[in-house]
């Protein structure tokens, strides 16, 4: 198993468009169009790498489209690869910024705004909160197959990273990390919530 990669690496699990170009990351996505290094679907165990290959790995708004049991494989499998000591970084969408903006009477608004900043807003009007948050936020994207499967907060993200064996699991904040390599690599800020395990 795994493919001639055997140096330690930088991997971006999930990567789409977002290649951190010029930081020697290795993108990894099943979407040929977005043209990553290894075209693998993260949904299929085993991933192509060798074992103790990858120094650090950055998900990022990956987990949210996996259930709770993919997730958890991906994981399992980024702690397989990373070699002792290594780094994963996880972003996924804030849910208890969104849920208690719900409970304010408030998400509506408040996802509009960020949308809109980002001038990725739908053109859509949602005549209750509820249906905004469940459409844009919970099932975003549903029911295609890369909608969105499961909610997270930093609890839940740091029990599946010891789960599956790091020995530190801890809460980050977006751009900001104690290690350089993963410094100013995030891409989205105020929908997002950060967390780090180490091997």
């Amino acid at each position: 198993m795994g493919i001639l990669l055997e140096k330690i690496m930088k991997i971006n699990l999930g990567a789409g468009a977002w290649k951190l170009a010029g930081r020697d990351w290795v993108s990894v996505d099943a979407d040929k169009r977005s043209k990553p290094e290894v075209i693998h679907d993260l949904r299929c165990i085993a991933y192509p790498f060798k074992d103790n290959v990858a120094s650090f790995i950055f998900a990022s708004h990956i987990i949210e489209h996996l259930t709770y049991r993919q997730a958890e494989d991906l994981l399992r499998e980024s702690f397989r690869i990373l070699a002792p000591g290594g780094v994963i970084r996880i972003a996924t969408p804030d849910y208890l910024t969104a849920f208690t903006k719900y409970t304010q009477g408030k998400f509506a608004e408040w996802f509009k705004k960020i949308m809109e900043s980002e001038k990725t807003w739908p053109d859509k009007n949602y005549p209750t909160d509820l249906l905004a948050l469940s459409e844009e936020f919970i099932y975003a994207g549903a029911p295609h197959p890369l909608g969105h499967k499961s909610v997270w907060d930093i609890p839940t993200i740091i029990y599946f990273l010891k789960k599956v064996g790091c020995s530190e699991a801890f809460k980050s904040n977006y751009n900001d990390s104690a290690y350089p390599e993963l410094k100013g690599i995030d891409n989205r800020s105020e929908l997002s919530i950060y967390a780090e395990g180490v091997k």
